[in-house]
């Protein structure tokens, strides 16, 4: 038996264990044991590798989703060396685009809010929906433009937003429809549109309802009921 190949395996079984407890929505878990599995490798070989560059994308990923303000912190160190990593590497265009994507929603965190920062990787995610010709990526990136912008200039968010719901219908993307109607449904009540965030609120709650989405989505169709409910109050008051 080689030396190390032991390791090798409980390495890949940290990484196993540790995507179920993200999965399982334990990301306190899945980031001790996907650090394990990284730490393992790393002490085995000390050329970088593609294995661990999906394994930091987890971590930071699983940093991210525990949200704290010391999780949050942890998950931009292991993004930015992510992305020196797949430098190194040569990575697809793809692999940049879903790093992009990672810091975006890094930066638009409000403790952790940096327009300038978010700017630079969403213009560098266009760079590649437009060299894939990817529609799926640019309702992405302008529902992400939106987001950032609702509480900025709203007029552009809005903007944004009706960009992201063009591209989710080319695409016959019901999941990318619920997000994009959500989302401008949500910036419409903002400037007292409320019979258009009716409608397009209404729109994503039957995207909601009408594809099973498994559990992780019923916490979605509650925001939308809030929503709904929000924009009915203040239409009451016209």
């Amino acid at each position: 038996v080689e030396l190390g190949t032991y390791d090798i395996h409980i390495a890949f079984a940290y990484d196993k264990i540790g995507l179920a407890y993200f999965y399982l929505n334990d990301y306190s878990n899945a980031i001790v044991f996907l650090e394990n599995a990284l730490s393992i490798r790393d002490s085995l070989n000390k050329h970088v590798s593609v294995i661990n560059l999906i394994t930091l994308y987890n971590i930071s990923n699983s940093h991210l989703k525990l949200g704290t303000k010391e999780s949050i912190t942890k998950g931009l160190v292991y993004a930015k060396k992510l992305l020196d990593m797949a430098h190194q590497l040569e990575m697809s265009s793809e692999f940049f685009y879903s790093i992009h994507k990672l810091f975006i929603q890094f930066y638009k965190i409000d403790a952790f809010r940096n327009i300038e920062e978010a700017e630079y990787h969403l213009k560098e995610a266009e760079i590649i929906a437009e060299e894939l010709n990817n529609f799926e990526m640019y309702r992405e990136i302008y529902y992400s433009k939106s987001g950032l912008y609702n509480e900025i200039d709203i007029n552009i968010a809005l903007d944004f937003a009706r960009k992201s719901l063009y591209y989710s219908e080319l695409e016959i993307d019901t999941i990318g429809s619920y997000y994009s109607n959500y989302n401008l449904g949500l910036a419409l009540t903002f400037i007292n549109e409320f019979d258009s965030a009716l409608l397009y609120t209404k729109t994503a709650l039957n995207y909601a309802l009408d594809n099973k989405w498994g559990l992780q989505n019923i916490r979605k169709k509650g925001e939308l009921h809030r929503q709904l409910v929000t924009s009915f109050g203040q239409y009451s008051l016209i």
